[in-house]
């Protein structure tokens, strides 16, 4: 057949556009005035993003075109994408009847001689060669010619016709990457209904070298390439059930029997083995895939795990149908090992495209252009099988990355991009002028000055009121950022060397709880704060203002699902006026805290907050005992004054020395304000009193019902009435919330007021410090096993 005379005068050139959800569109084809090809990554066959060499390919040169392209005719020229890469091949209409001609032989494997042999004329090799030498810049055709290793046999080929294309579709040279599978050597330790469907994914896949050994001890002789670990609840008769390295035993099954293995034992023999590993983890409730990697700063695998679980546990339809959930998990563990064999797969780790901060991924192989592919083991990731329908759910074991926070109402936004154009120019006063702390306007922030004209402020839509927060304490307003630091060259606690950790880390090389912590080991990594650069940070003015709306967003991978500790409730029935208030459940523990401020965004916080200082160690020390006390807070400042306020000794609140505090007493409006809202439209009128603390200069004012003498609020402050707002908030929360949640803390007064404290009030504490006496150790709790490094701080304070 002879080729069109339109293809055979005109070249065609190429034009990158971006892959699109839909079809190719007029937009995408932009013709080039001359041709030209788009910048490509370079490629196996050393390719550049200049194109191919003129005489490449050459006549005889075979290419084939990659199962996944796909061809579709536009305006001007065709449309190709391949993966996550589209662009357009620019030319006549009739470009598009040539490719589709020859689809075909392109698919089956050609040369340009028979591509012109077919055509019948010589007229068409010039745009025959550049149509292959522009697919080949693209990565759309393989270059057979440039391969180490051949094709296989016909017979061969036939019987893995679906691998081979796969492996043909994202891989540059697929024939040397089947010819590694099929001399891989795989060890499956274990049993249970998970190893026949194992064992089939691998034979589907050309693994055929693969034993089979009853436990999980290595079997004598060399290493495998692969070991798969099977821990199945159907393998053997139930034993009692073993701690795991952290001392945990929450939703650690053991099925010790024949053949079958405990999964504590299951993730020992995992952080021991010396090569690539691969843990089936097949449960009643549900199953699990593992490919753990190396240690450091991922995940631990079987915390992990334990987290997923939970998560599942509180979805309606969570529970998992046997076997099948094992048969499934056997068939993705055997697409693992593949995974792990070819290095296909594991970039990105969740599988749903390139992750967030990484430059583009290519189009053939998934890792980025121009970078060569990472080893299988720097993607470690867990396959979770759950649900009656058996869904699954990669998750990475790096922790969530850029994960906004879920709402805590299910819906709630915070946009980062808006701005709030209120900055404060008001002074602070004397305590007892104007405000409940002794500010000038009441405003909870408003006694800094106005920080950088490009410092960012953020808006809150909190419940179904948009506002700019005014208000006294930081109720009612979005505190701004803090004054400039004064000038000189002492650097901030940030810049110095970190003092090295105490303690011995523990074979999971992760660091038990601090010497003289009590209450037991907690799970986590743990790290030294030099306690006494944070106090003259603050005492100097050099730490960062209060910034909710910016711990809210850092809060978000502890709200991330299936990986978070916590997970907002949605609060319908929540009154939201004149409070916001928030509640967390802890997915582990399932228990809930209570948080409340002026926005949604500040009631968040402030749950997680409170859950997260009962999560430091298995047991809240009481405050002001001597012992080392859980402390948290938004930045690590934050959390050195909570752990001081939270150290310094509190008279109970029965003791002698309170001042009462009458209604004439208060001065600020929304003081009045929330006391009369307790009164008239809650119907819970509450007495108060206040109690200076001598060490510190601060107040503890304490709200107990009349009805009962329930206490509905304790809470610091640095002034009289400033203490006392912070309880009457606290009374509203609870009252709102409909007394579900009661405080844990014991008699210790609340920290609430910190979310919104000034700067120079947190000179004064940090000075006030000093007072306590004795010497201040701090340590840190940087990651829980399934959150590296993201959690917000949170730790032990002593005073020693």
């Amino acid at each position: 057949m002879t080729a069109p005379t339109t293809p055979s005068t005109t070249t065609p050139s190429t034009t990158v556009a971006p892959a699109a959800g839909g079809g190719p569109t007029e937009a995408e084809a932009r013709p080039a005035a001359a041709p030209a090809v788009p910048p490509a990554a370079d490629t196996a066959h050393r390719r550049t993003a200049g194109g191919a060499a003129p005489d490449h390919p050459g006549p005889g040169t075979w290419v084939k075109l990659r199962p996944g392209a796909h061809l579709a005719p536009v305006s001007r020229g065709v449309h190709l994408s391949h993966g996550r890469r589209s662009f357009v091949l620019g030319g006549p209409p009739a470009l598009f009847t040539l490719l589709d001609r020859h689809l075909g032989p392109l698919s089956d494997g050609t040369c340009l001689d028979e591509l012109v042999a077919a055509e019948g004329t010589e007229e068409s090799r010039p745009v025959l060669a550049r149509i292959l030498r522009a697919l080949l810049d693209q990565g759309v055709l393989l270059d057979l010619d440039a391969m180490g290793t051949p094709e296989p046999d016909p017979g061969t080929a036939e019987r893995y016709a679906d691998v081979l294309a796969f492996l043909e579709d994202h891989s540059d040279d697929p024939y040397g990457v089947f010819a590694v599978l099929r001399s891989a050597t795989v060890d499956v330790r274990g049993a249970g209904p998970a190893v026949p469907a194992l064992l089939r994914g691998l034979a589907v896949h050309g693994v055929e070298r693969v034993r089979v050994l009853p436990g999980i001890a290595p079997a004598e002789g060399s290493a495998p390439d692969v070991t798969v670990l099977v821990a199945d609840a159907d393998a053997g008769v139930p034993a009692p059930v073993e701690a795991d390295a952290d001392g945990c035993t929450d939703g650690v099954t053991d099925a010790r029997g024949p053949g079958g293995s405990a999964e504590a034992d299951v993730w020992r023999a995992a952080s021991a083995a010396g090569h690539p590993v691969v843990v089936v983890v097949a449960r009643p409730d549900l199953a699990a895939v593992a490919t753990p990697g190396p240690r450091g700063g991922s995940a631990d695998p079987a915390a992990a795990l334990r987290r997923a679980a939970a998560w599942a546990a509180l979805e309606p339809a969570g529970w998992t149908p046997r076997p099948m959930s094992a048969v499934l998990a056997g068939a993705l563990a055997a697409r693992a090992c593949v995974e792990v064999l070819t290095g296909i797969g594991t970039s990105p780790p969740d599988g749903s495209g390139t992750s967030p901060g990484e430059p583009p991924a290519d189009q053939v192989s998934g890792h980025s252009p121009g970078v060569a592919p990472s080893p299988p083991a720097a993607a470690p990731h867990l396959t979770l099988v759950w649900g009656h329908a058996l869904e699954s759910r990669r998750i990475p074991l790096t922790g969530p990355d850029g994960v906004r926070p879920a709402a805590p109402d299910g819906g709630e936004a915070v946009d980062p991009t808006e701005k709030s154009t209120e900055k404060s120019t008001e002074k602070p006063t004397e305590e007892g002028g104007g405000g409940p702390d002794g500010r000038a306007d009441g405003g909870g922030a408003d006694d800094r000055a106005a920080g950088d004209a490009s410092d960012d402020r953020v808006g809150i839509r909190s419940g179904s009121h948009d506002r700019t927060e005014t208000g006294p304490d930081g109720i009612g307003r979005t505190p701004v950022t803090g004054t400039a630091p004064p000038s000189g060259p002492r650097p901030t606690s940030a810049e110095r060397m970190p003092v090295p950790s105490e303690g011995e880390p523990d074979r999971g090389g992760r660091r038990g709880a601090p010497e003289g912590s009590g209450g037991g080991p907690a799970a986590g990594r743990w790290r030294r704060v030099d306690a006494g650069a944070l106090l003259a940070d603050l005492a100097d003015g050099r730490a960062p203002a209060p910034d909710p709306t910016g711990a809210y967003a850092a809060s978000g991978p502890l709200t991330a699902r299936w990986t978070g500790p916590a997970r907002f409730e949605r609060d319908l029935d929540v009154e939201q006026v004149p409070v916001s208030v928030a509640s967390v459940r802890w997915i582990d523990s399932g228990r809930t805290t209570l948080g409340w401020g002026p926005s949604r965004a500040v009631a968040g916080v402030q749950a997680l907050l409170d859950g997260l200082r009962s999560v430091v160690v298995p047991g809240t020390h009481p405050a002001g005992s001597g012992g080392p006390v859980a402390c948290a807070g938004a930045t690590e400042h934050q959390w050195l004054l909570d752990g001081l306020l939270r150290l310094a000794p509190v008279p109970h609140r029965d003791a002698p020395g309170a001042e009462p505090v009458d209604w004439d007493s208060v001065t600020h409006p929304e003081v009045q304000a929330l006391w009369g809202a307790l009164l008239d439209h809650f119907e819970q009128p509450v007495r108060l009193d206040v109690r200076r603390i001598p060490p510190l200069g601060w107040w503890v004012a304490t709200a107990v019902r009349d009805a009962d003498g329930a206490v509905l609020g304790r809470q610091w402050g640095p002034g009289r009435e400033s203490a006392v707002h912070a309880a009457l908030v606290e009374c509203c929360a609870r009252v709102q919330s409909g007394g579900r949640w009661t405080p844990e803390r014991g008699d210790a007064p609340g920290t609430w007021v910190l979310h919104s404290l000034a700067p120079q009030r947190a000179a004064a504490l940090a000075r006030g410090g000093a007072a306590l006496g004795g010497t201040l150790t701090a340590h840190r709790l940087t990651g829980d096993g399934v959150l590296p490094g993201r959690l917000l701080p949170c730790g032990l304070l002593e005073l020693r």
